[in-house]
């Protein structure tokens, strides 16, 4: 097993290590069919066993996307293991492996992003991230229908949608679970290092 840098030959295994990694997560409609690529400089990790990747971590350098611009940091888009590879350390392998990197670059700072899966909450809480309650928010989907009466008088009108995704509080999902098809809680976590 080793950890190196993603090189572009490795796209597709890398995309079929995403795909399979995500499919018992909240993510698993999350496919794509190339691999993203960063405006900003990043770190892009793997971890090959027999020329198959079977972990994968990218972090963006200041991503336009972080939430704490205070200082230089990183911004975690991806990381994933196989699932017949799981629970062997390969996924803090691969966090051990980008903090050396980052640190070495001077930064000291990172943010992700993930559902309310709990395996990967305790991944992160166990390996030093530290849960943003003030940017955890609410995605709630309705889809196919006339708008609830509720969420009409919000939006002042009333609609009828095809899907509608909109963001809430996360003290407002006793009063849209009713209303909403489905609900995930988008969590945000941060580390200074």
């Amino acid at each position: 097993m080793q950890i190196r840098d993603y090189r572009p030959a490795d796209e597709q295994s890398w995309l079929q290590c995403r795909v399979l990694s995500f499919m018992d997560s909240s993510y698993f409609q999350d496919v794509q069919q190339h691999r993203q690529t960063f405006a900003r400089p990043s770190v892009e990790l793997v971890v090959v066993q027999e020329n198959k990747i079977i972990g994968l971590i990218d972090a963006e350098i200041d991503s336009q996307s972080m939430t704490d611009k205070q200082e230089s940091g990183a911004m975690i888009w991806n990381l994933a293991v196989l699932p017949e590879y799981r629970r062997q350390g390969i996924a803090k392998d691969l966090w051990q492996a980008m903090r050396k990197r980052l640190l070495d670059q001077d930064i000291h700072y990172c943010e992700l992003w993930t559902q309310e899966d709990v395996p990967a909450n305790r991944f992160y809480q166990h390996n030093g991230f530290k849960l943003d309650t003030n940017a955890t928010y609410l995605r709630c989907k309705i889809g196919g229908r006339e708008l609830p009466l509720a969420l009409s008088k919000h939006f002042n009108k009333t609609a009828c949608v095809e899907e509608m995704t909109f963001e809430a509080q996360v003290s407002e999902r006793e009063q849209l679970q009713p209303l909403c098809d489905e609900i995930i809680e988008t969590r945000m976590y941060t580390q200074h290092f």
